[in-house]
């Protein structure tokens, strides 16, 4: 995956153009940070998009999104969130859950959030500028193909 490609991602699925315009914002910077070597940023931001693109598809989904969250996190649920409240492995199981992104795209989200995990001063030392590279470049490639992914299982699924 070179840079030029990810900076393609079509987000044009998002609505509505305020919410796009946050995740194409975020995703230009995700992909400027990797072309100038700002690799953690680019982890970091990638995870943003990943946050952005979830919580928006359940958005658009709300209620189903709501009911399925109540059945998997009712301590949570009872403080009355929405989807724009929840953390990202709770956006990814419940998108999962609703059919909304298939096993690949879900391997690929948990990719991206373990990735940001990583972003920690003590584990920090642990990794090398060279593997922060790599996985500044798998997170891109994972929204790479989340997106259009989710895209389409979102029209199949009947979104608003």
């Amino acid at each position: 995956m070179g840079v030029d490609r990810a900076s393609e991602v079509d987000f044009s699925w998002i609505q509505p153009e305020k919410a796009r315009s946050i995740v194409e914002r975020f995703h230009a910077e995700a992909v400027a940070a990797f072309a100038n070597e700002l690799y953690i940023a680019s982890v970091a931001l990638s995870g943003g998009v990943l946050e952005g693109i979830l919580a928006f598809a359940l958005l658009d989904q709300q209620a189903k999104a709501e009911q399925k969250y109540r059945e998997k996190y009712p301590k949570r649920a009872s403080e009355g969130s929405s989807p724009a409240d929840w953390y990202l492995p709770e956006l990814i199981d419940v998108a999962y859950s609703l059919g909304l992104v298939g096993d690949s795209a879900r391997s690929g989200a948990w990719a991206v959030k373990d990735f940001r995990n990583l972003i920690h001063p003590g584990k920090l030392l642990e990794k090398s500028p060279q593997r922060w590279r790599a996985l500044a470049k798998g997170a891109l490639a994972a929204i790479e193909d989340i997106s259009p992914s989710l895209a389409g299982r979102m029209q199949e699924h009947g979104s608003s």
